[in-house]
């Protein structure tokens, strides 16, 4: 005699079995993909704020007391501004840049493959190369071309 198969998945009956479930008694430990669709199914979902009884908790700040310390990368921006990325991928944490635009440049082959190559040669990616070779021509105040 043939078995059947465990793959099948649950029985109609033994859904409705199962009683609904109440959420507004959990808590969201991360952002809920379906909280749209829950808010929209009439779902109501809990606050992300601390509860008053917490907040209670916590001691007063005794200004008088406590240590004030600067903004370690405010002298950084005023002297240097924003700086650009020069590695790929996302910047680590506090290492935010600044809006940057996207322009299209027109190289010739054996050009492009000399930016290749010399990007790679110091560890870098082609648009932090020429980035960095912008950034270098015009701190040196040669921003025309010769």
């Amino acid at each position: 005699m043939k078995r059947t198969s465990d793959r099948r998945g649950p029985s109609a009956a033994s859904l409705r079995a199962i009683p609904p479930l109440d959420f507004s008694k959990y808590g969201a430990p991360r952002k809920n993909p379906f909280a749209a669709r829950l808010k929209r199914d009439g779902y109501a979902l809990p606050a992300h704020e601390p509860s008053a009884e917490s907040l209670r908790d916590i001691p007063p700040i005794d200004f008088a007391k406590v240590e004030v310390r600067k903004n370690p990368y405010a002298e950084k921006i005023r002297k240097h501004g924003y700086e650009l990325a020069l590695y790929p991928g996302r910047p680590r944490a506090g290492k935010r840049m600044g809006p940057t635009v996207a322009k299209a440049v027109r190289l010739p082959p054996n050009v492009w493959r000399d930016v290749e190559a010399r990007a790679r040669k110091q560890g870098l990616s082609v648009h932090a190369f020429i980035r960095l070779a912008l950034l270098e021509r015009l701190a040196d105040g040669r921003s025309q071309a010769n």
